[in-house]
């Protein structure tokens, strides 16, 4: 099966960035063909000052991080996606948009069919 693993690395490293690694490697070792989408939270150190001041409403909708998703999930097609960070802000009528035909949501998993 092909799974889509969606991560946002913190700056101070943590339990999530640990769960994640375990669960890529949990997959991959049985079988599972697993794509990955990080961003980091380093990125914010190199923003101008006008991007510090926009910041607060892209912790609400980062459209960069929407449409590389989209993108990966058009390429990749994958049947699953799991995300256990707050970057997956993002409804499933967006990856209907991406040709999915069914999705259906639980806390922190995605399924498509």
């Amino acid at each position: 099966m092909k799974i889509l693993l969606v991560h946002n690395y913190y700056q101070q490293p943590g339990g999530e960035d640990v769960v994640y690694e375990q669960e890529r490697q949990l997959l991959e070792s049985h079988g599972h063909q697993v794509v990955t989408y990080e961003r980091k939270n380093s990125e914010l150190l190199s923003y101008s000052a006008v991007q510090r001041l926009l910041l607060p409403a892209k912790t609400m909708w980062a459209r960069d991080a929407y449409r590389e998703i989209l993108d990966l999930i058009r390429r990749e097609r994958p049947a699953l996606l799991t995300c256990i960070t707050r970057l997956c802000k993002f409804r499933l009528p967006s990856l209907r948009r991406a040709g999915t035909r069914r999705c259906r949501s639980s806390k922190h998993f995605i399924t498509f069919a």
